[in-house]
């Protein structure tokens, strides 16, 4: 990557680095791969929601499910 990710969510099957492992597991190169990013992200999303804890670079909510995670401030 020519950047740093900045990871917030820890799942079972990607650890905390899903999209540099998903890039290099499904050979992604570039954002032109674009069936595969699509591919990706589906997957991505659907292990985070279901199956990710959010971590420690989420202040306030580190420990928690995706799915159970909520700003206290938008609940009325």
């Amino acid at each position: 990557m020519p950047f740093d990710v900045v990871n917030v969510i820890d799942t079972p099957k990607f650890g905390p680095s899903a999209a540099p492992f998903l890039c290099e597991e499904m050979g992604i190169k570039s954002q032109k791969d674009t069936e595969k990013l699509a591919i990706a992200k589906d997957e991505v999303y659907l292990e985070g929601f279901n199956k990710g804890v959010l971590n420690s670079n989420c202040t306030g909510f580190e420990g928690q499910a995706v799915r159970d995670a909520k700003d206290p401030s938008l609940e009325s």
